[in-house]
């Protein structure tokens, strides 16, 4: 391990984390959408959602950049999966992730699509099936060796979701927070006018 490994980490997780909470609040979002809601705006919501997808797409995008950079000007053996991954027998899982994880989230830079509660769940939808057919393939595979490698295969994905439920729901915080402060100091210089 080199002494970025703890940044490697946070630049891996956070990403990851995002995305997997996202799989479960945009679709709740449509939910959300149709109930009546005092403490936060449903707008502020919906746009805290989809700039935090834009920015796990980005860091995501970044991170596959600097590890085929890593790959390919580095002699390490570990790097050089990266680009065995996108040239293996599951290229066509990496083209998947990169069209449904770093490029469409990118559509969310329009106005237009960062504010739609309709267009979150359009880009959810794909990475939906990706994660599922992910999930299939690993089992899949490990279950052809044993039963007991699929449970506690499970019993770790169940634990992991804590820590990502609560960077996600810091991250959704935050940005709700900036964003209705933000409408505020607009909605005050505007009176002053």
């Amino acid at each position: 391990m080199g002494s970025n490994s703890l940044a490697e980490f946070i630049f891996h997780f956070l990403p990851q984390a995002v995305f997997k909470c996202s799989l479960l609040s945009a679709p709740a979002l449509l939910i959300i959408w149709h109930l009546k809601q005092r403490l936060i705006e449903k707008r502020s919501q919906v746009i805290a959602v989809n700039v935090a997808m834009l920015i796990a797409a980005l860091l995501s995008l970044a991170i596959m950049v600097y590890e085929f950079y890593l790959a390919y000007f580095s002699g390490a053996e570990y790097y050089q999966y990266s680009i065995n991954r996108a040239r293996g027998a599951y290229w066509w899982a990496l083209g998947g992730q990169l069209i449904a994880y770093q490029l469409l989230p990118q559509l969310f830079w329009l106005r237009r699509f960062r504010q739609s509660v309709y267009a979150a769940l359009a880009i959810v939808i794909p990475q939906l099936v990706l994660y599922y057919l992910n999930k299939y393939i690993i089992l899949y595979e490990v279950g052809r060796l044993d039963i007991n490698h699929v449970l506690s295969y499970f019993i770790e994905d169940w634990f992991y979701y804590i820590q990502i439920w609560c960077v996600y729901s810091l991250l959704i915080l935050l940005i709700c927070f900036i964003n209705k402060r933000r409408r505020k100091t607009t909605l005050l210089s505007s009176l002053k006018h």
